[in-house]
């Protein structure tokens, strides 16, 4: 049996990744970019033909044009090649617009990619639980308990961010896409199972973005994609109850130790307990200034990854930071492709099951990087615009269609492809 590129690349890439040292890491989208460009690159014209293609090839190109002019500018370093990293995260998602979709081929993605971020999740919550550090200056917390600081999860990486983030698409990826194309007896269990796993690991790696995404991404799909079944709902309501429980008690310090009253209290993104810090951040006031950094430097911007190295703060916001990096017509597009996700997702999920998955994933994603920079986030950002993509192609493609009675028109309508 054939395996093709984009199977391989769900299947493993989630566990395939190391950390050689502090500042440096590798994995398989750095081993497999060249052959996802060699076979995009002939097809880029029928690409750029659909919505998505279109605004993703954009993208790079305005991108690759800020780069290179300001290389010319600014002084060049080998550090800056790094940049062609942000261009390897969409070549997977820019190589799936070029094929067929169908649900069989959405279902099958999912499959691999349950099992690969399965075993990836698994790895970073046994590498915390053992206390074992993947680099020196790995995040922590100081829970005010006297303890010291405690590590976070960080994944294979030993990074919060990037780990909270693969949770995050994994969990919402995977539940939702279990649901509608799940076998139907076992699909609820299975979800909730997904769900537990990836919320357990956002909370271990406090991650407050992927917290917020996975519970929007669920919160947003599961009332519609269970609204017909009654037991189900009362379990999701149940679920959501208990999840809001720690929360509630919170603020009651005998009833919890120090450290986990810290920990709820920086993920209350509702303030349920009343003594939230979700908010609570320097982000806000670091992105006040890159505003002012971004208005000095509009054309071509600072250049890729100077905002921590020329001002000494982190962008953290994908979107900010794409504007103060590489200015204003990248920014532009950048912001205008989220929208565009936004509007077409939305407008999908008024007409299936799978439009409002579509929809939940899309959204979900685009608040993440409101406080991340995920446009950077070469380890998992990938397998979000995969899966965007794919949800993308299931809406606009007729292989993808159902029927007004809810029975797949054209499963296996397309032949396989060496690419997916």
């Amino acid at each position: 049996m054939k395996v093709g590129l984009i199977s391989f690349f769900l299947l493993f890439a989630p566990f395939t990744a190391a950390r050689i040292s502090d500042g440096f890491s590798i994995g398989l989208l750095d081993l497999m970019s060249f052959a996802f460009l060699a076979l995009a690159l002939p097809r880029i014209s029928s690409v750029a033909k659909t919505g998505l293609g279109f605004l993703l090839t954009l993208l790079i190109c305005t991108l690759t044009f800020s780069f290179l002019a300001g290389s010319i500018v600014n002084e060049f370093s080998a550090r800056d090649l790094a940049f062609a990293r942000m261009i390897f995260i969409m070549l997977p998602a820019i190589l799936l617009i070029s094929q067929p979709m169908s649900e069989e081929k959405v279902w099958r993605m999912t499959f691999l990619f349950f099992w690969g971020g399965f075993i990836a999740v698994l790895l970073g919550i046994v590498l915390h639980h053992l206390g074992i550090q993947i680099r020196s200056n790995q995040q922590a917390l100081w829970a005010g308990d006297g303890s010291g600081p405690s590590l976070r999860a960080g994944g294979v990486l030993g990074n919060s961010s990037d780990f909270g983030h693969l949770t995050a698409v994994w969990g919402s990826v995977c539940g939702l896409g279990v649901l509608v194309f799940g076998r139907r007896r076992s699909r609820f269990l299975v979800t909730l199972l997904i769900f537990a796993v990836s919320f357990y690991a956002t909370w271990i790696a406090s991650s407050r973005a992927a917290t917020l995404h996975l519970l929007l991404a669920y919160g947003l799909a599961l009332p519609f994609l269970l609204g017909r079944t009654g037991w189900a709902m009362a379990g999701c309501a149940t679920v959501f109850t208990l999840l809001s429980l720690p929360f509630l008690l919170s603020e009651f310090s005998l009833l919890l130790p120090q450290s986990v009253t810290y920990n709820l209290q920086r993920l209350d993104f509702l303030n349920i307990s009343g003594n939230s810090t979700f908010l609570q951040t320097g982000r806000f006031v670091n992105w006040i200034h890159l505003m002012a950094v971004f208005q000095e430097n509009w054309f071509l911007g600072i250049g890729y990854k100077n905002i921590n190295s020329d001002y000494g703060v982190w962008g953290d916001n994908s979107y900010l930071t794409i504007l103060v990096e590489f200015g204003l017509l990248a920014g532009a597009v950048n912001i205008l492709l989220w929208i565009w996700l936004i509007a077409i997702s939305a407008a999908s999920a008024l007409k299936n099951r799978r439009g409002v998955v579509f929809f939940a994933v899309v959204l979900s994603e685009a608040v993440h990087g409101l406080t991340v920079d995920t446009g950077t986030i070469w380890y998992s950002m990938p397998f979000a615009w995969l899966f965007i993509t794919a949800h993308y192609l299931l809406q606009t493609q007729s292989g993808g269609l159902r029927n007004k009675r809810g029975a797949a028109t054209a499963r296996n309508l397309y032949p396989a492809t060496p690419y997916t």
